[in-house]
């Protein structure tokens, strides 16, 4: 990540912040709006793909993974989202049916649930619409960015990219540089669009490099620094 993406990503996250600072503001003043601390253990739904949304999800702590089923019947991954970011707002805003479903990845995922009335209210509001607006555009901008960088990567090079997003969305402090990501083989073979049997051979291919190992319980960083370098240099 270069100094500026870091720069980015602090000031989104203050956005963010200020966001839910606003909306816990709201809350207290107006009648029948609602705002609750929620926590969520691994495996546990926060919303289903093709229902309504009773409202907009904030993450305070944990790792949540988007999902949502094709036609022919086959779970993909959206993404993965970590601490500080909200979800399932669109939805709300356009008075659909989510089309994805919402996994708690870890335990004690700490989560504020901003019902659907108070969040309507607050796009009624200049300044939270100021804030949240700067937010659509940072995660449109990320995902085009996304989208173009694995376009032009390797399979090796998007498992690479992949992994060292994970390790830092599965750490819960400073003090945890590399814990278990303990994600299901068929959500990482999604997450970088390759067939299972080749996301297998990959990682151990990594392995044997001496860049993570891998363990019952799931797949731990080794090396970093190296991933870093093989994302970035297969494009």
């Amino acid at each position: 990540m270069s100094s500026l993406d870091i720069y980015q990503y602090i000031s989104m996250i203050r956005i963010n912040k200020l966001s839910l600072l606003r909306l816990n503001e709201m809350a207290d003043t107006l009648t029948g709006t609602a705002m609750e601390s929620r926590t969520y253990q691994r495996g546990d739904t926060l919303f289903k793909e093709d229902t309504h949304a009773k409202g907009v999800f904030y993450i305070e702590s944990g790792t949540i993974l988007l999902t949502s089923t094709q036609e022919t019947g086959t779970e993909v991954v959206i993404r993965v989202i970590s601490s500080n970011n909200f979800i399932g707002f669109l939805s709300v805003i356009q008075k659909t049916k989510s089309n994805s479903t919402a996994i708690a990845l870890q335990d004690n995922c700490r989560v504020r649930f901003i019902s659907k009335a108070l969040f309507l209210a607050a796009l009624e509001d200049n300044r939270f619409v100021q804030g949240f607006t700067k937010i659509l555009c940072a995660l449109i901008m990320s995902h085009e960015k996304e989208a173009l960088q694995f376009k032009t990567k390797n399979v090796s090079a998007r498992l690479a990219m992949v992994l060292v997003a994970l390790n830092d969305a599965y750490k819960k402090s400073a003090m945890d540089a590399f814990p278990i990501i303990d994600l299901k083989k068929k959500y990482l073979a999604s997450l970088i669009g390759a067939a299972p049997e080749t996301t297998s051979r990959q990682l151990a291919e990594l392995e044997k490099e001496g860049f993570i190992e891998l363990h019952i319980k799931g797949i731990k960083l080794k090396d970093k620094v190296q991933l870093q370098t093989l994302s970035d240099a297969n494009i």
